[in-house]
């Protein structure tokens, strides 16, 4: 990733409890300031799905909702 895309682009990841429980586990734990390398991390609570395949589609609505012009 270049720098100019470091400075000017937005890196965000949502991910729920499980997801981020699992990325520290495996040794991506968040920092001080809540990034795992360039990503900013979000964690997602109370999803109004049980069934995975539906929870897995929220991130991808929240990206286009709260970044609309991205």
């Amino acid at each position: 990733v270049s720098r100019l895309s470091r400075k000017s682009v937005c890196f965000v990841m949502f991910v729920d409890e499980n997801t981020l429980e699992t990325m520290s586990l495996e040794g991506q734990k968040p920092d001080q300031m809540g990034f795992v390398g360039l990503w900013k991390i979000v964690v997602v609570k109370n999803l109004p799905y049980s069934d995975m395949r539906r929870v897995g589609k929220v991130p991808k609505f929240l990206a286009h909702r709260l970044f609309t012009t991205a």
